[in-house]
This record gives C-alpha cells, structure tokens and sequence, in this order.
C-alpha cells in the first residue's frame, strides 16, 4: 500500500482518538485571523457574533479556536452579448469565509473542524459561520 495511504489512516485514527464529547455550549472564544485583507470586520465584532450563539462563560474550561484562513468577498460576473444590440448583463456572486474550528477542553485539543460560510456581506457570512460551528458542536 502507499505511504499517502498510511498516514491518511493513522491522522483519521488519531483525530478518533482524540475526540471526547462536549455536551455544554459554555464556551470562551478565541479568534485568530491571520489575513490581511480582513478589515471590513474586527476580532471583538466576530467574537460578540459568536457569543450570540454560543453561551459565553469566563471560567469555562471549554475553549472555541476559530483559524479564518480564507476570505473572499464575493465578485461581480458580466455577461456580454454576441448581439450588439442586447444588453451587458451582470450577476453578483455571494462572498465566503472558511476557517478551522479548534474545539479545546481543559487546555487539550480535542477535535478540529473544517467549516465554511456564504453571505451578502462580512456580517452575514460570520453569522453562517456560526451557525456552521453550532451544527458541528452541537453534532459531536
């Protein structure tokens, strides 16, 4: 078998391991983002988003990590005509935001998630995350 093979089994079973089930939404919020562009929105505005979802708690020892490592804030696509007498037409494509959810307990990494979302705006599409992190939470 290849070497790929092997490791792609050995990380799966090492994740499995790892898992242990958290059955609070009790959570502190951690926010990392390590790309510039992301200007439109800062770190405590994510935060206070998140913990409209999440029940925030200080002396939690469940911690959230949320890595955005993606950003895009959607395009505008024009479609132009072969017939010079039609007009050019355009459509707006939503924007969308990836991350790695990190899912802490007592200081321990327990799981890692790849999560994604779409929205009309910077707002909305942290507000999909959320709701994307709650799903995965709520779904171990």
């Amino acid at each position: 078998m290849n070497t790929r093979f092997h490791a792609f089994i050995i990380i799966i079973t090492l994740l499995l391991a790892c898992s242990h089930n958290i059955k609070t939404d009790d959570f502190l919020i951690k926010i990392t983002i390590p790309i510039q562009t992301l200007q439109e929105i800062s770190k405590e505005e994510i935060k206070n988003i998140f913990y409209k979802t999440f029940n925030k708690n200080p002396y939690s020892s469940n911690l959230i990590e949320i890595v955005i490592f993606s950003y895009s804030s959607g395009k505008e696509i024009f479609f132009f005509p072969s017939n010079k007498n039609s007009n050019i037409k355009s459509a707006i494509q939503k924007g969308s935001i990836e991350a790695i959810l990190k899912i802490k307990h007592q200081g321990e990494l327990k799981d890692i998630y790849f999560i994604k979302a779409n929205g009309k705006s910077m707002v909305e599409m942290i507000e999909n995350l959320t709701i994307e992190a709650r799903k995965v939470v709520l779904s171990r």
